[in-house]
């Protein structure tokens, strides 16, 4: 390609040094897109939830978990393991259970049936004795059957009804990011935050430095 002058020459140079160059970049993302997919905020597998899914909005929030059942409560956190039991009692099978971000927006929206029958109208002892219950059973874990048992509530205070039913609402800690949903590989979101800063600015320097090195041919390029 020599016949054709150094400017031809210098360009399919470039682009081949470009091209190594984006894919050393490409390398460097690796560990920022890794922290990303581990979230679970996206469920669609498309192509669209497969863009969010790579992104930072897919690293998510811890929302509370709640749910109801007569002999079994299924729970499961939309982002990161049980935490601890935030209420327990019976409402109408016709109340419209609804969780929502803020943990006390969700209180508010039970209506107690009998009032007597919730977590905070309890004796100390009684709460302490429903929330190891759950602990037991649920604590770290992202998914749980809460199973009703009588050391999970006094039943004095919560007597069966055939219009009422159990609810249960628990917090959710999102602090730590699971790579690929394993809890052997989980890591601080603060030290995932961390790694993304420090592979971006590393990705920096080694463009400026390819593009310092890259001077010599704008140079070659005038004569």
């Amino acid at each position: 390609m020599a016949q054709y002058g150094p400017g031809v020459v210098l360009y399919f140079q470039f682009l081949k040094y470009i091209g190594c160059l984006y894919m050393v970049l490409c390398v460097l993302s690796i560990p920022a897109l890794m922290v990303y997919y581990s979230g679970n905020t996206a469920y669609r597998f498309d192509f669209k939830g497969l863009i969010v899914k790579t992104s930072l909005g897919n690293i998510g929030v811890a929302r509370p978990a709640c749910n109801t059942g007569d002999s079994v409560i299924y729970l499961q956190c939309a982002n990161g393991y049980f935490d601890k039991l935030t209420n327990f009692g019976t409402v109408s099978k016709t109340t419209e259970i609804n969780c929502v971000d803020d943990s006390a927006s969700v209180l508010q929206k039970f209506e107690f049936s009998p009032n007597t029958c919730q977590l905070d109208q309890w004796s100390r002892e009684e709460i302490e004795r429903a929330k190891d219950y759950f602990k037991a059973n649920c604590f770290e874990q992202p998914s749980c059957e809460l199973k009703i048992n009588p050391r999970l509530y006094p039943s004095k205070k919560c007597p069966k009804s055939a219009s009422t039913t159990f609810v249960a609402t628990a917090s959710c800690d999102a602090s730590k990011i699971n790579l690929f949903g394993s809890k052997k590989l989980s890591i601080q979101k603060e030290t995932a935050a961390l790694i993304v800063v420090y592979m971006d600015l590393l990705a920096i320097i080694v463009y400026w430095f390819s593009m310092i090195l890259a001077k010599p041919m704008v140079s070659l390029s005038h004569y």
